[in-house]
């Protein structure tokens, strides 16, 4: 049997009579599958018996063989992976081989829907993944600081960064960050041993060089990162002859 000798209706039977197991008075389904688009015949396809619960798979020939059947009508259906299932009832007497061909559609791949989202990350953001990553400074991420929210900053930062101070003005107000490895003069600070750390803000020096900066106007959740340089480590666009450090603060 050719391939495409096939009919082309999606499929089709014809009942020969006489030739089945006639001493058991029983009848035989020979069932064939192919392709309905090259009419090439399926192997490995499986061909069920519904209500006996029967099933035969498909040989190099598309032919799938189940005998003795009893007389009654059946549901036959043809599956192959791949392929979109078929089925036809059919009609069996005690000395029949009924012979039916599935044309099997095969089932067009979809590929899932691929979103891709990104952020607008600001370049600022990029340069401290990026730094951080080198590993040269000390850093608080965006979750750190949110986690730490409503909390006095320049204590935050004294906490987390060894070598830091955090103390009041000459007042006993607002907050200003020191070193304590190193000293300097003239700057803004209650005791002449401790070290003022320049603070920058979106790349923007806070007062004057060598000046300590009240950071109680800025709270941990409105920022979305830190940085902490020692003189050594300083990137080249944030020195300005600080020996204390510099601390750069970016916001949302």
């Amino acid at each position: 049997m050719r391939a495409g000798a096939l009919a082309p209706a999606l499929l089709s039977f014809v009942v020969v009579a006489g030739r089945a197991d006639r001493a058991h008075g029983q009848g035989t389904l020979v069932a064939t599958v192919a392709d309905a688009s090259s009419q090439m015949f399926l192997s490995g396809a499986d061909v069920r018996v519904v209500q006996l619960a029967r099933s035969a798979k498909t040989d190099i020939f598309g032919e799938a063989v189940l005998t003795r059947l009893a007389a009654g009508q059946y549901r036959i259906e043809a599956r192959l992976l791949g392929y979109k299932p078929e089925a036809i009832d059919l009609p069996f007497r005690a000395t029949d081989t009924v012979r039916v061909t599935f044309l099997l559609t095969r089932i067009p791949a979809i590929l899932d829907t691929t979103r891709i989202t990104a952020a607008n990350i600001p370049s600022h953001l990029s340069e401290f993944e990026t730094r951080r990553t080198l590993g040269t400074g000390r850093f608080l991420s965006d979750s750190e600081l949110t986690a730490a929210a409503n909390t006095d900053l320049g204590r935050l930062i004294a906490q987390r960064i060894p070598g830091l101070s955090a103390m009041n003005g000459p007042s006993g107000h607002g907050t200003f960050l020191f070193s304590t490895r190193g000293g300097t003069v003239n700057a803004r600070r209650p005791n002449s041993s401790l070290c003022p750390v320049q603070v920058y803000v979106d790349g923007q020096r806070s007062g004057a060089p060598q000046e300590a900066t009240d950071l109680t106007d800025y709270k941990p959740q409105s920022l979305t990162g830190i940085e902490f340089y020692n003189e050594s480590s300083t990137p080249a666009e944030y020195r300005s002859g600080n020996v204390c450090g510099v601390l750069l603060l970016w916001t949302k």
